[in-house]
């Protein structure tokens, strides 16, 4: 490190540039370890934390109050969280052979970062970690060139500072063309590629923090946030009122402002060819809707939780949507009750009734702007006339996928509330007359429902049956009879997929509200014995030491009218 020991203060003017080199590399390595740094903070990987799981006390927020208030993402990585988020990490590492301990674990995120920086001369283990402080985060606004800066808090000032003037002498900065100013006492360094193309990169050291980004004008900002010249994104109410609704005992957390978000996607959409006055129109009536969004990652000790807050506006949207959408039933999904509890996973859904409604309403008016009849094919269907079927759905829906055994193809059901089993029977029967003359229909009696399946030539050969039932106000519609006779078993005994241990591992949850679940020790086993022999045995080599601590992925969710609260939760251990 004696390179670094003439290093400027910080504030202080940086060396003159050094003449280009003959052959200008890119600024790739750079560019991968921000994306790196970016991609820890975004995704919210907590293995960082454990460069710093000794530390007993935790570090909140320290450069929220320089991320400036027009910032549309901001994200970040907590490297020395509570006590309790520490316990919990050190934890579910000692589960994992490749993170079993920090050191180790150290040694990959050195390995890894030290490759990306490798190209630009400069070392993560030699260069960053000796004065990595106890957060990195992310600010970026999502307009022309997307201005970014990455922020990292920092122990030893020096030491910092000094590796951010190493970055003009390396390999692709040496090549660029370097200017600094002086901003509010504050040195900006800008590194310009020659010629044409190529990104800029601008640099400072702004109180006990490097700031590092795309553009002059971010790092300004952040400047100017810093020494309270404007406003910070945490005194906004957009921001405030998102993250209000998440924990704050976290190891990470990131925010999106919906305008944003929805901008660079009219943006996209627009770019693209695809996108004319009509798809535009519509686009903009349903992006306003959507607000602001937040996350918080957190440790347990069942496994890694990741709070999703959504808040949207639904005064855009027009009158029969905005009803459906404040509408909140609170009534459970009897669904939940028919799922067998050796499922591979499911999705369940429930008080959609005035949902589906309106989005067939919405579905038709749309096709008619278009010139397209679609509401009178569906009810020549007799699903949208009077008294069609899904005037009989309650909203109450659900998919479940079991693991078929012998077959190569997964077995299903789909699970539907009715409140007319007469009519939905008749209905579904009648759809199935329309097969007769190449699908031979069978029936058979179980638990007092008749089950009828059709033996359709291709399906049957491949193990698929489709067959149907209506009971105790529920049609169930599976792919075999035997998948329609699981669900009325887990029906009648009790023994549902909710009660299992993999999904009760996510904790409390709300039985009115959608879910989503995949039982992770089912799918492994189902996919590892498809393998053939050889990646198989690559597997149980190489994976299955870690791969077999991750048991379920469970994702609910609380809420309505303005606002979404969800949870994503992976149990390990």
């Amino acid at each position: 490190m004696d390179d670094l020991a003439a290093a400027p203060t910080p504030g202080s003017g940086l060396p003159d540039a050094l003449p280009s080199a003959p052959v200008r590399r890119r600024r790739r390595g750079l560019r991968i370890a921000l994306g790196g740094l970016a991609a820890l903070v975004i995704v919210g990987v907590p293995g960082g934390l454990a460069l710093y799981s000794h530390l007993a006390s935790g570090t909140g927020d320290v450069v929220d109050r320089m991320v400036p208030n027009d910032a549309d993402v901001y994200a970040t990585l907590y490297l020395d969280p509570s006590l309790s988020q520490k316990l919990n990490l050190q934890g579910l590492f000692g589960h994992f052979p490749a993170l079993k301990s920090a050191g180790d674990l150290q040694s990959h995120i050195d390995q890894g970062m030290d490759t990306a920086l490798k190209p630009e001369g400069l070392s993560f283990k030699n260069d960053v970690r000796p004065w990595l402080g106890t957060q990195v985060a992310l600010a970026m606004r999502l307009g022309d060139g997307i201005p970014t800066a990455v922020l990292i808090a920092s122990k030893d000032d020096g030491a910092a500072a000094a590796t951010l003037a190493r970055i003009r002498t390396t390999d692709s900065g040496h090549g660029d063309s370097w200017t600094e100013h002086a901003h509010n006492g504050v040195t900006v360094s800008v590194g310009t590629p020659r010629g044409t193309g190529g990104t800029p990169i601008a640099y400072a050291y702004v109180d006990h923090t490097a700031v590092v980004g795309n553009s002059a004008a971010m790092i300004e900002s952040v400047i100017d946030t810093d020494q309270g010249k404007r406003a910070p994104l945490r005194t906004s109410a957009a921001y405030t009122t998102t993250m209000k609704r998440l924990p704050t005992d976290r190891v990470a957390a990131a925010w999106a402002r919906g305008s944003g978000i929805t901008g660079a996607m009219r943006q996209a959409v627009a770019g693209s060819g695809f996108g004319d006055a009509s798809i535009l129109k519509a686009f903009d009536q349903g992006a306003g809707v959507f607000q602001s969004a937040g996350i918080a990652v957190t440790a347990e000790k069942a496994g890694l939780a990741a709070d999703v807050a959504v808040v949207t506006d639904p005064s855009k949207l027009p009158p029969a949507e905005r009803a459906a959408l404040l509408q909140t039933s609170g009534a459970p999904n009897p669904t939940l009750d028919w799922i067998p509890s050796d499922s591979a996973g499911f999705l369940a859904v429930g008080g959609l009734h005035d949902s589906l409604q309106s989005l067939v309403q919405g579905m038709g008016a749309g096709a008619a702007a278009t010139g397209m009849d679609f509401i009178t094919p569906l009810k020549s269907f007799g699903l949208t006339n009077p008294g069609g079927v899904l005037s009989h759905l309650t909203g109450n829906l659900a998919l479940e996928v079991r693991d078929a055994g012998g077959s190569s193809i997964p077995s299903g059901a789909l699970l539907a509330g009715v409140d007319n089993a007469a009519a939905v029977r008749s209905f579904l029967d009648q759809l199935v007359a329309g097969f007769a003359t190449f699908a031979p229909t069978h029936s058979e009696s179980y638990r007092g429902a008749t089950i009828t399946s059709l033996a359709i030539p291709g399906l049957s050969d491949a193990g698929v049956d489709p067959a149907y039932t209506v009971v105790d106000g529920m049609a169930v519609i599976g792919s075999t009879p035997a998948e329609v006779r699981a669900v009325l078993d887990a029906h009648a005994s009790g023994s549902r997929a909710t009660a299992t241990p993999a999904f009760a591992a996510g904790g409390q949850w709300s039985n009115a509200e959608p879910v989503i679940f995949l039982d992770l020790d089912r799918i492994r086993t189902a996919v590892v014995g498809a393998l053939p022999g050889d990646l198989k045995q690559q597997y149980d080599r190489d994976l299955s030491g870690d791969l077999s601590h991750l048991h379920g992925l469970r994702i609910t969710s609380t809420g309505g009218g303005d606002q979404v609260v969800g949870r994503i939760f992976l149990s390990a251990g």
